[in-house]
C-alpha cells in the first residue's frame, strides 16, 4: 500500500502540471495569452518544486514551509480545472490529493 502511495503521489504531480497547463492552454481568447500561460504555469510550478520540494532539491523546505507550497500548488491545479470549465476533473483531482497527502503522513512517508 505504501509503494502504490507513492506511485500515487508520483502520478499526482504530473496531473498537477497537466492540468496547469490546461489551464493556461484555455485561459484566454488571445492565442498568444494562452500559449503563453500553458507554457508559463507549468514552468514555474516544476521551478518551484525543484527548487522547495523535490527530495534532493539544494533548498528543500522542511514541514510545515514545504507542506504550504504542495498545498498551493496542488490547490492551483484544481482551481486551475475548475476555471478551465472542469469542475468533476478538478474535485476528483483535489480529493486524490488530500488523500494521498493523508496516507503520506499515516505512513510517515512525509520525510521522503
Amino acid at each position: 500500500m505504501k509503494t502504490f502511495n507513492l506511485i500515487l503521489r508520483f502520478l499526482l504531480e504530473l496531473s498537477m502540471l497537466a492540468a496547469l497547463a490546461y489551464w493556461g492552454f484555455n485561459a484566454s481568447q488571445d492565442t498568444f495569452v494562452s500559449l503563453l500561460l500553458g507554457l508559463l504555469a507549468p514552468f514555474v510550478a516544476i521551478l518551484l518544486w525543484w527548487v522547495f520540494v523535490a527530495p534532493k532539491a539544494r533548498q528543500r523546505l522542511s514541514d510545515p514551509e514545504r507542506l504550504f507550497v504542495e498545498i498551493i500548488l496542488f490547490a492551483a491545479a484544481a482551481l486551475g480545472l475548475l476555471a478551465a470549465g472542469q469542475p468533476i476533473l478538478g474535485l476528483v483531482f483535489a480529493v486524490l490529493v488530500a488523500v494521498n497527502l493523508g496516507l503520506m503522513f499515516v505512513f510517515g512517508q512525509r520525510g521522503m
